[in-house]
């Protein structure tokens, strides 16, 4: 079980899990926390995400713990995706029975951060939902017609980025220009023959593959952000990705009032 003084985090795949590794390391992610041990085949997808959460946040057969929750946002607003996440967590309260007489209510908002607080007479849990993905990049979105936003938005301006890609060793093998043009033809190519193209992990994978790269997506996510921190600094990487920093720590101010 968790240990309830930490603020235990909460997300949907081994990629996000590879990002999240290369922040802490960093130390860009708020103090204190503790990402989860996801099992993808136990608790699959965000439904999956909802029931492993509450043993930690409910105050009733749970320890009324902290938590921050990434939810990608795909091809909803983050209005839309808070709503998700509320009608979720109310549902799997009210399917349990050991979860009976807990209330949900909500805790505050700032941006499209929202916080909650679950609650059974004097004991609270606290957890905030970021919705995450970069729905506001309208330029990099319009160029390769992204319309599911996750966080692999991040990563793919990581590799955009000239000096992030030649400080990656498994991308030695071909040039920037020349993978850029490809994520192109590739992304065209893919739609011409009826394959979707809306989400910037396809463009990941599409370079991965031109590089023929062997190690895992989550593992060249990981090396795109620590290689992409070595490459622009600290204060160049943390602009970059700013408004996701920028949600992380709303997110722990909101678990911990």
């Amino acid at each position: 079980m968790p240990d309830p003084k930490k603020k235990v985090v909460f997300f949907e795949g081994d990629d996000d899990k590879a990002f999240l590794e290369a922040l802490q390391e960093a130390k860009l992610l708020p103090e204190g926390w503790q990402l989860a041990n996801r099992n993808k085949q136990q608790h699959p997808g965000k439904d999956g995400l909802v029931r492993q959460l509450l043993p930690v946040v409910s105050p009733v057969n749970g320890i009324d713990g902290r938590a921050v929750v990434l939810v990608d946002l795909d091809d909803l607003s983050p209005t839309e995706r808070v709503a998700w996440f509320r009608s979720a967590i109310d549902e799997a309260l009210r399917n349990e029975p050991k979860y009976a007489g807990v209330v949900l209510e909500s805790s505050g908002a700032r941006g499209r951060v929202q916080g909650f607080r679950l609650i059974s007479g004097d004991r609270v849990g606290h957890v905030a939902v970021v919705p995450v993905g970069h729905p506001d990049d309208a330029d990099l979105n319009e160029q390769y017609g992204i319309d599911r936003f996750a966080i692999d938005d991040w990563v793919l301006r990581l590799a955009l980025n000239q000096r992030v890609f030649q400080n990656v060793g498994d991308l030695s093998c071909i040039r920037f220009d020349v993978a850029v043009k490809k994520y192109r033809e590739v992304g065209a190519l893919f739609r011409e023959n009826g394959l979707e193209v809306r989400k910037a992990k396809t463009y990941v994978q599409i370079l991965r593959a031109i590089a023929a790269i062997g190690p895992s997506t989550a593992t060249i996510v990981g090396r795109l952000v620590k290689k992409g921190l070595e490459a622009l600094g600290t204060q160049e990487f943390t602009a970059l990705t700013k408004p996701f920093l920028d949600d992380l720590a709303v997110a722990d101010e909101l678990v911990s009032a």
